[in-house]
């Protein structure tokens, strides 16, 4: 066995390894699906998307990067059930329960090429490093490859002995690997068309086989637990990995590094070092079924696919650590680090405080707590002293030096769950779960405020960094902001859903985060009490928060064993600093913003570095001599002359900082100089005013929390004028958020034909928005896509993360705008309310009626178009009758023109023409209004025909 392990090291001599002190792998991002079964799932080469196969055979395809949810894909009779990526294009092969082997472009998100020639539902894919090949394996115990520029079989293979259930691809293409459903694993020549090897190591079936990247190695994972490399060219057995309590389901050896990661049943990934068959980690945040596992191409990612509901991807990073503290019995309460930043002090569930020298990573001094419960420790701004407070309804200061209780406050009826030291004056304030909040004077050791203050207990309490300003959060689902001075309440936020857990003021701005145990995170301006941005993304209670110095960047930890970071400006996640082990329960962050402490329900306290480009103080630059100085502060723009007597010159690389105050400051002024002036506002300038309101707003893409201003705005933009496309891409998105696909249905048609302004709006490029309109029309809103189906469904994550449905009859498909319509909409001074579409998702007849009354109030010239002056166009129920059109015009040829589509004219009854196009397939269904029409197609009339109670389905081939 010693000469075996040699050879197998001599294996990897020749590849770079990775030191895992340095580096790990760290959580990035979970990705849901709809509750129940992943069947497989892969990451992209250019590791830029994420898909998913559910439960209910769906492809889910997200951006890795930000996790957002890009395409739905609809198997259909197909039943998807396992997949693999191109290595070069965008393109997804799946193998089906319906014996075929789909191919899809996913960046399009449409079926590219069916494949058939399997007997059996396909249960595994694999492609050739080349993507040349293509190897499939199912049960009808076929092995089939396929050459791909033609998508022809090159080679079938019968597995006499049963089902396939992996297939593997060797490196050089020349040699394949399958396993069958006995377990035993075989390897072919497909030059030679023979059986090279085969061995029955493992004492159960086999879930997944992987060649190794030299191809000298083969990997499997079994039901008996245990992860087998072979050396399958000497048919010799080169180790047994076992560490897995469960069946394992997957392997992945990684591209460039003597490394192997294998998932399990048991909730586990497993790291492995191949050199010396040991077990180097396992992956923190996995705690549920792991089905499949993969190493990304580069190998600087991993995928992992739960049994049930989610992936999760890990990234190959520095987490930052630096230290653990050891020391503790039990788990950690709550945490502090002292205003100089060289003491760390730790609350634990074991009845001791214990003070770290930071520098030196040494415990300091422990101090016992008795048996009571305490919930909070904090030093005092002197680092002489510090407070703990809990289950005896008291709160004790302890001198550090002594170890000795110096006082002793009682005020509260209940257990003290919060206090916070006043950051210059000798007090501190107090919350508990009595509801009440207590100001206590320090000197005289005995409160002076008291007050009823919530209606559920309170959870944490903190003073703003001036002192100013005091803030409390409660079970109530409440956040209330306190003047100090007089103990006046300023405002209450009531934002949260659930329990709020922990408040934080920013440093140097207005601002305040509060945490809750809705998983989520939100900024408010503490002075105006206005919500400014909600953060999403983590899976469990948020327990923790600290800003960083400047205010612009947030740490947050939670319940679901993360640590992230967010841009507090944009409102975006950063990435996760690390993922502990255990539920994190408090962290501490140091004055100068380099280091946090975390403790959670483990024993050990962890220090990590912090990134300095986010977290630290930056030096600035000093300005040049003889030049005029602009220095900001939060307050108020300083101008400096440095030489009076000389001419002034501005720098204008200097970038000039602008606090809240200083625009307040400077609209108050403009107001002021302009009190006597007439109010001369024209209409061009408040659709300009709307128009970047709106721009402003897209930009900062908070779809969540902005819907409702988007919508307002691109009405008011609308009901001016209707050639804006940038308002009619607002509606679009602010109705994704109302769940009404009716409503984006009428805007895509309607905004696919409106101008884009690039002077006014630069929150996005004019050619990407004339794509999201084109794909909105070809993909969602394709007739094609509808076939056999009553409506039009599309999935989307919301704004809670979960799997959220948009639906419409599918009968609204086939109604079309003419031509004619949407040019006078967009070009002429017609008012129209649009308003009069919406919130009709139970009423889509009523929606239906509604447009078609539109087309004709336009046709009649009718100037101002809402619903009063609709309603003269809008049948009696009983007397609505509506049918289809279907005309096909494959074999009309139209001359100069470059579209691929075929232009035809409608006329009912003794209407105007109105011009309508055909599909792709030069085939169009049209959904109409009862009448007499008259078809005309290259300025001839071809067709007459009658939509009417008796003929309410008509189809038409023109030659």
């Amino acid at each position: 066995m010693l000469k075996k392990t040699i050879s197998f090291v001599l294996f990897f001599l020749s590849i770079s390894t990775v030191s895992m002190a340095e580096n790990e792998y760290i959580i990035h991002r979970t990705y849901y699906t709809t509750p129940g079964l992943i069947y497989d799932g892969a990451i992209s080469s250019d590791s830029r998307f994420v898909v998913a196969i559910d439960k209910k055979h769906v492809i889910r395809i997200w951006r890795y990067q930000n996790g957002r949810l890009v395409k739905t894909l609809k198997s259909g009779a197909h039943k998807a059930i396992t997949a693999v990526l191109h290595p070069s294009r965008p393109l997804l092969f799946t193998g089906g329960a319906n014996n075929s082997i789909n191919v899809w472009d996913y960046r399009k998100g449409s079926l590219f090429k069916a494949l058939t020639g399997h007997n059996g539902p396909v249960t595994s894919l694999a492609l050739s490093n080349d993507g040349e090949y293509l190897l499939s394996g199912g049960r009808d115990k076929k092995i089939i490859i396929w050459k791909l520029d033609r998508y022809k079989t090159v080679q079938i293979i019968e597995e006499k002995t049963g089902s396939v259930s992996s297939v593997a691809f060797h490196p050089s293409n020349s040699v394949i690997a399958w396993v069958n459903n006995g377990g035993e694993i075989k390897v072919w020549n497909t030059l030679k068309k023979q059986l090279l090897g085969q061995h029955k190591m493992h004492k159960g079936p086999v879930s997944s086989i992987k060649f190794s990247p030299n191809g000298e190695y083969i990997g499997s994972a079994s039901k008996d637990k245990k992860v087998i490399i072979w050396d399958w060219k000497n048919n010799k057995m080169m180790t047994s990995l076992a560490g897995h309590g469960k069946e394992v389901t997957a392997i992945s050896f990684h591209p460039n590094s003597p490394k192997l990661i294998s998932c399990s049943l048991d909730g586990s990934i497993a790291l492995w070092n191949l050199e010396n068959s040991q077990l180097i980690s396992n992956l923190k945040l996995v705690d549920k079924s792991v089905q499949k596992c993969a190493f990304s191409v580069g190998g600087k990612k991993i995928l992992g696919i739960f049994k049930k509901n989610y992936l999760r991807t890990w990234e190959l990073g520095d987490n930052g650590f630096q230290a653990a503290l050891k020391g503790h019995k039990k788990s950690i309460i709550s945490l502090d680090i002292s205003k100089n930043g060289k003491m760390l002090i730790s609350l634990s569930s074991d009845n001791t405080v214990k003070i770290w020298d930071i520098r030196n990573k040494q415990l300091y001094k422990t101090y016992k707590t008795d048996k009571y419960k305490a919930q909070r420790v904090r030093f005092s701004p002197s680092n002489k002293q510090f407070a703990t407070s809990g289950s005896n309804n008291q709160i004790q200061i302890w001198d550090i030096t002594s170890g000795k209780i110096t006082a002793i406050l009682k005020g509260h009826d209940g257990k003290v769950n919060c206090l916070d030291f006043h950051p210059s004056k000798n007090l501190m304030v107090s919350g508990g779960a009595d509801k009440q909040i207590i100001i206590w004077d320090l000197d005289e050791k005995n409160y002076i405020y008291k007050r009823m203050a919530h209606k559920g207990q309170i959870n944490a309490i903190q003073f703003s960094t001036n002192g100013e300003y005091y803030a409390s959060v409660s079970a109530d689902k409440t956040i209330k902001i306190w003047l100090q001075k007089n103990q006046q309440l300023l405002h209450t936020l009531n934002n949260h859903t659930r329990g709020v857990r922990d408040v934080a003021f920013a440093p140097t701005k207005q601002l305040i985060a509060t945490a809750g145990d809705d998983k989520k995170i939100m900024i408010w301006n503490y002075n105006s009490g206005r919500l400014l941005q909600v953060l999403i993304g983590h899976d469990f209670i948020v327990s923790s928060l600290h800003f960083s110095v400047d205010g612009t960047a947030l740490v947050s930890s939670s319940r679901d064993k993360t640590i992230r970071l967010w841009d507090v400006e944009k409102g975006s996640f950063i990435r996760t600093l690390t993922g502990e082990n255990d539920q994190v329960n408090s962290t501490a962050i140091n004055p100068s913003g380099s280091l946090l402490a975390v403790g959670t329900l483990g024993k050990d306290i962890s220090l990590l570095r912090l990134p300095k480009k986010l977290f630290q103080k930056h030096k600035q630059k000093k300005p040049k001599p003889k030049d005029k100085v602009v220095k900001a502060s939060t307050n108020e723009i300083q101008v400096t002359d440095v030489t009076p007597d000389e001419p002034t010159k501005i720098d204008y690389s200097q970038k000039v900082i602008i606090s809240d105050k200083d625009i307040e400051v400077e609209q108050e002024q403009k107001l002021q100089d302009r009190i006597f002036e007439a109010k001369t506002i024209t209409t061009e300038q408040k659709i300009e005013t709307y128009q970047n309101n709106l721009n402003t707003l897209l930009k900062q893409n908070n779809l969540c929390k902005d819907a409702d201003r988007i919508e307002k705005l691109a009405f008011e933009i609308l009901q001016k004028s209707l050639n804006d496309q940038a308002a009619y891409y607002g509606l679009m998105k602010s109705y994704i958020i109302k769940k009404d696909l009716q409503m984006i249905f009428l805007m895509a048609k309607m905004g696919e034909n409106a101008a884009f302004n690039p002077k006014i709006y630069d929150f996005a490029q004019g050619q990407a928005l004339k794509e999201f309109f084109q794909n909105w029309l070809d993909v969602i809103f394709d007739q094609s896509m509808a076939d056999g189906k009553s409506d039009i469904v599309m999935e989307y994550t919301d704004c809670e993360k979960r799997v959220s449905v948009l639906s419409m009859p599918k009968f609204l498909l086939y109604i079309d705008i003419p031509s004619e319509v949407i040019h006078r909409l967009i070009n002429r001074d017609i008012v129209v309310d649009l308003k009069i579409f919406r919130n009709l998702e139970k009423q889509p007849w009523t929606f239906r009626d509604r447009i078609f009354a539109l087309i004709e109030a336009v046709d009649k010239k009718v100037l101002i178009i809402d619903l009063k002056n609709i309603e003269k166009f809008i049948p009696e129920k009983t007397e609505a009758v509506y049918g289809y059109y279907t005309v096909d015009l494959s074999n009309i040829q139209q001359w100069g023109v470059k579209s691929e589509l075929i232009s035809f004219q409608l006329r009912r009854n003794r209407s105007g023409w109105m011009t309508y196009f055909t599909d792709s397939n030069k085939r169009k269904t049209l959904l109409l209004k009862e009448g007499n029409y008259y078809l005309r197609i290259n300025n001839k009339v071809r067709k007459t025909f009658v939509i009417s109670q008796q003929d309410q389905k008509i189809n038409s081939h023109i030659k």
